[in-house]
């Protein structure tokens, strides 16, 4: 490790966040030609300026960001969505993440995608067009994206979130990838919309989940990747035995959002906009964040035992949404604590 990354470390296990930010989610358009019942999003239709984004990215770069991840609306909607992809990778050589629902694919635009610093997530929540169109639209897109990149030995992922809803299907979309040649499932934690969380899983949802990837992972085609912030399931995966791993949100810690119209936040799911001039105010001087990470320090679940490695997304309940130090009352943790204390 050298001198500078063991500094940076330093200062991150002192402070519980990196002086510098080390990921940009960046919205680039709000069009979207899909109906999904899952959307947390309220859309007005636009595209962000290329100018504008390039000066944000060239910010984002100057300030230590070594990744970008793309958000809309859908990406591909945006009239210079693949020459912003090649200004990212080729010029400004930072890698970028692009979530998509496979809308507007091609074999053409497949290949002008195909670079080692650019990877592509396609979203699908069911191995089934019944079961993905409970919370998902746009199968037909997904399944035609991964025939295309399969086609042209490109890699790329499947995004999936975890609901009661489709979780027994889990064990099919591992399946139903290795089959159509995707490299990666990133298992996403199910976040708020339209002020709740809709299918929400439950405690034998979480162990069922967990025995699946721990039965495939590393095993397979398939790499199953963890989003950060879904600790729950990772108290699941690793017994218990958390005294890393277990630390959830990274909001404000080394993610930052910026959206369409230039409004700095913690990340896409929490709504508390502010402006700053540049990148590195907002992450030293936001008073937004300052409450995350002072809430990220303190057990706000009294009793819990997991409390201190827990940092839980904050877009995982209205409660957690409205104060940083609220616990989420949903948790489902609370069913093990509650069951222990009757012994």
């Amino acid at each position: 490790m050298n001198g500078s990354i063991k500094k940076e470390m330093l200062f991150f296990k002192e402070q519980g966040f990196f002086e510098t930010p080390k990921i940009c989610q960046i919205e680039i358009t709000t069009v979207c030609p899909l109906k999904c019942p899952q959307c947390y999003k309220s859309l007005t239709p636009k595209h962000a300026n290329f100018e504008a984004l390039c000066k944000r990215l060239e910010e984002a770069k100057k300030a230590g960001v070594g990744s970008i991840m793309i958000n809309g609306g859908e990406p591909m909607m945006h009239p210079y969505f693949l020459k912003l992809i090649s200004y990212i990778s080729d010029k400004l050589l930072l890698d970028v993440y692009c979530f998509l629902s496979g809308y507007g694919i091609t074999e053409n635009v497949a290949k002008k995608l195909d670079n080692k610093k650019v990877h592509i997530t396609f979203s699908l929540n069911g191995s089934i067009q019944e079961i993905n169109d409970k919370s998902r639209d746009g199968y037909d897109y997904a399944v035609n994206a991964f025939q295309i990149f399969k086609g042209l030995s490109i890699p790329c992922g499947i995004n999936w979130v975890g609901r009661k809803d489709n979780v027994g299907d889990f064990e099919n979309l591992i399946k139903f990838a290795e089959e159509n040649g995707v490299k990666w499932i990133n298992v996403i934690s199910n976040k708020l919309s339209c002020g709740e969380i809709k299918s929400a899983m439950a405690y034998e949802d979480y162990q069922y989940l967990s025995e699946v990837i721990k039965k495939y992972r590393n095993k397979g085609k398939v790499d199953i990747q963890i989003e950060g912030c879904n600790s729950l399931l990772n108290y699941f995966l690793y017994q218990k035995k958390l005294p890393i791993t277990f630390n959830g949100c990274q909001a404000g810690r080394m993610v930052y959002f910026i959206d369409i119209d230039g409004n700095y936040m913690p990340c896409s799911h929490l709504q508390y906009k502010e402006k700053f001039s540049d990148i590195m105010s907002y992450w030293k001087r936001s008073k937004v964040l300052h409450m995350l990470r002072q809430s990220n320090g303190m057990e706000k679940c009294s009793g819990c035992k997991y409390a201190a490695h827990c940092f839980v997304c904050k877009a995982s309940s209205q409660e957690t949404h409205d104060d940083f130090f609220a616990c989420n009352k949903a948790c489902v943790l609370r069913k093990e604590i509650e069951d222990e204390e009757h012994y």
